[in-house]
């Protein structure tokens, strides 16, 4: 005859190991519980602080009891940037104006140029107008970001820096000098047709390589050599950066 089947709390009474086990699982279960608390505060710690600074930024733009004394500086503000510096917590305060990405319409923008901003100072989200870029700086007027070029980054400039340092730019011949100058703006007299000539060129950095600027095409009366993608940048009032992407 099979013996009786005893309950649970019997059985392992008679099985010390399994008891063990049972009660190791139970503090496993207890310490899974605890990190879970801890997590969740954590969690919400987090987003409380989150929301406050969003808080702060969106009540930044009008100080309490007084505008900002200066004008404010457009770009790609750093989170601490949007606030007044009393309210920064010191955090850095600095204005991104000049970015570029290696593709005309995705990608993440790098920054090449930032502006640390005075005790009186606030930065602003500049407005982006669309369309492919890959090279932009903050316009002078402020407010907008004014793309320098519009097409893929060539893979030259696009492996900037090399150990020589690269130029982009137009050599010419300079009558009396063995050496030529490097032309870095070119002009003509139609959008869509003429010869370019040279309305600013510099001597030849000692030790550099110079190298040809890529011609996005396009209409364009004038061009501007732009150093971070070796493209013919246009300028034209009517035509600014033309050429597809």
């Amino acid at each position: 005859m099979d013996s009786p089947i005893l309950p649970t709390s019997e059985r392992t009474e008679d099985n010390p190991q399994t008891a063990r086990i049972l009660r190791r699982s139970a503090q496993l279960r207890l310490l899974a519980a605890a990190i879970a608390i801890v997590a969740a505060a954590v969690g919400l710690r987090s987003q409380i602080e989150a929301r406050h600074l969003a808080v702060q930024i969106e009540s930044a733009s009008v100080p309490v009891g007084s505008a900002p004394a200066s004008p404010p500086v457009f770009g790609d503000p750093t989170p601490a940037a949007l606030l007044p510096a009393a309210r920064a917590g010191g955090m850095p305060r600095t204005v991104c104006w000049d970015e570029t990405r290696p593709l005309p319409t995705s990608g993440a923008w790098t920054c090449k140029g930032w502006i640390p901003l005075g005790t009186h100072e606030i930065g602003r989200r500049a407005t982006d107008t669309g369309g492919p870029c890959t090279h932009r700086v903050v316009s002078d007027a402020g407010g907008t970001w004014n793309c320098w070029t519009r097409i893929a980054i060539p893979s030259l400039a696009l492996h900037m820096p090399y150990a020589v340092p690269l130029m982009f730019g137009h050599l010419i011949p300079v009558p009396g000098k063995t050496k030529p100058q490097v032309c870095r703006e070119e002009s003509r007299s139609s959008e869509t047709h003429g010869a370019w000539t040279c309305v600013g060129a510099q001597d030849e950095p000692a030790g550099w390589r110079i190298a040809e600027p890529v011609d996005p095409g396009g209409p364009c009366s004038y061009r501007v050599a732009d150093e971070m993608t070796g493209v013919w940048s246009c300028q034209s009032a009517d035509a600014q950066d033309a050429g597809a992407p």
